[in-house]
């Protein structure tokens, strides 16, 4: 790891601090799966990170959007993987000549400079990691709670794609952790759209919906929101490098703090405009789980692969 002074890399980092920690990228292991053309490199801190470029073709903002997206879920306390900014460099680009964008158009180059990396899950020896799951597996979900919180801060932050995540779990231990990952389509996605998305939030599997949504759970969850997230808002959004980006930040900053002051009706119209929930509309939701309409097959997409997986709602 290299820690570079701003005067070296300001113009494509353009962050307030005085030292900026930034990981090389050293050895490329394979591309990735999914829209944004994500790639696993080594590190020079010989950690593995899953990577995503600027000038992405999938839009301006989707940097951006990631960076605000994990350092917003971490003050929240929902499990992301951790970020670092990741130095991608002309002689790295020399020996991977495979590295291009697959555009309609042809392919696409990708620049060198700094980029989003997180870190990939399952490093640590003896953890076995899986994007999807099998239906019997979801109720060895050990933090199953989050999903109703991943949910909430999804329409919070007007996520337009649906939820994605990853699953950890010891050869020694049953129990199974979730990391949500994949947050480059959220504040109205890469263009920062104000339009509505109703349901587009939910994750594909709702089989991963184990836990009861009590209404004083949602409340908990908003409470927690409210408290959280303007703490932290305006001091990351300051923070985020200037070439990710090409929207107006702090009009994206004021437009999700109105978002949070109003939540609960958020919440309720997501409810209320999400086909594939259920509503008991004499009792609500604080007496039952939510009840999920659908039981096809459903497609369930990560940057780790893509697979139909069977499900069951649970009632």
């Amino acid at each position: 790891m290299y820690v570079h002074p701003v005067a070296e890399i300001s113009e494509s980092v353009g962050v307030s601090d005085s030292l900026i920690a930034v990981i090389r990228a050293k050895t490329l292991i394979r591309k990735m799966h999914g829209g944004s053309q994500g790639i696993l490199i080594r590190g020079d801190d010989d950690e593995l990170y899953v990577v995503k470029c600027n000038n992405n073709p999938q839009g301006p903002n989707l940097l951006a959007n990631e960076m605000l997206g994990s350092e917003m879920l971490h003050s929240v306390g929902l499990p992301t993987p951790k970020w670092k900014a990741i130095l991608i460099t002309d002689e790295f680009l020399h020996h991977n000549q495979s590295l291009r964008f697959e555009c309609s158009s042809g392919l696409g180059s990708i620049y060198s400079g700094i980029h989003f990396g997180t870190h990939f899950v399952g490093q640590i020896e003896g953890t076995e990691v899986y994007d999807f799951l099998p239906s019997s597996f979801c109720r060895r979900i050990a933090n199953a709670a989050d999903f109703l919180g991943i949910y909430i801060f999804d329409v919070w932050a007007n996520h337009h794609d649906h939820r994605q995540a990853v699953y950890s779990c010891r050869s020694e231990d049953p129990a199974i952790d979730a990391h949500f990952i994949d947050n480059g389509h959220l504040f109205g996605g890469p263009y920062w759209s104000t339009d509505e998305k109703y349901g587009a939030a939910m994750c594909l599997d709702q089989s991963l919906y184990t836990t009861p949504w009590h209404e004083n759970v949602i409340n908990e969850w908003i409470s927690r929101f409210e408290i959280l997230i303007p703490q932290n808002l305006y001091r990351v959004v300051k923070r985020i490098p200037k070439d990710w980006y090409k929207g107006n930040v702090v009009v994206l900053a004021e437009f999700l703090e109105s978002r949070l002051q109003n939540l609960h009706e958020l919440f309720r119209l997501e409810l209320q405009r999400n086909c594939r929930i259920n509503v008991n509309l004499k009792t609500g939701f604080s007496n039952a789980s939510m009840q999920l309409r659908d039981s096809r097959l459903l497609q369930i997409r990560s940057d780790f692969g893509s697979r139909s997986v069977p499900f069951t709602p649970r009632h």
